[in-house]
């Protein structure tokens, strides 16, 4: 009856072996890019085709964020502006998503805690 209490400890293991299984007979084959470019707009780039768009820290977080009221808000903004709201004790704060598209991430206080706003 001890070999009951292993029982737990084999359905963890077993499917753990078996993933770490190594084999080099493998029955797939990985596809290769082509040698040349087929002239087809919809077909992946080859690594020599690919382009950098935008360098290592080219989008500039924003660290002291600054703030319209609610009624400089509703003039610039309109009402179906997707907006990112963080409330804390009270305090509120909205982040305009597609100003964010520019910059991604905001360093700001609210209510005396740092906090990163992302997108």
């Amino acid at each position: 009856m001890n070999w009951l209490r292993l029982l737990p400890l084999l359905v963890f293991i077993l499917p753990l072996v078996a993933a770490c299984n190594d084999r080099t007979d493998s029955t797939f084959e990985v596809p290769k890019p082509p040698e040349e470019s087929s002239g087809d707009p919809y077909s992946r780039p080859t690594a020599d085709e690919m382009r950098i768009v935008l360098p290592r820290d080219a989008i500039p977080a924003i660290f002291e964020p600054t703030f319209l009221t609610v009624s400089e808000a509703n003039e610039v903004y309109g009402d179906d502006e997707p907006i990112i709201g963080v409330e804390i004790d009270g305090e509120a704060h909205a982040y305009s998503t597609i100003h964010l598209n520019g910059h991604e991430i905001v360093n700001d206080e609210i209510a005396g805690r740092k906090i990163a706003v992302t997108w």
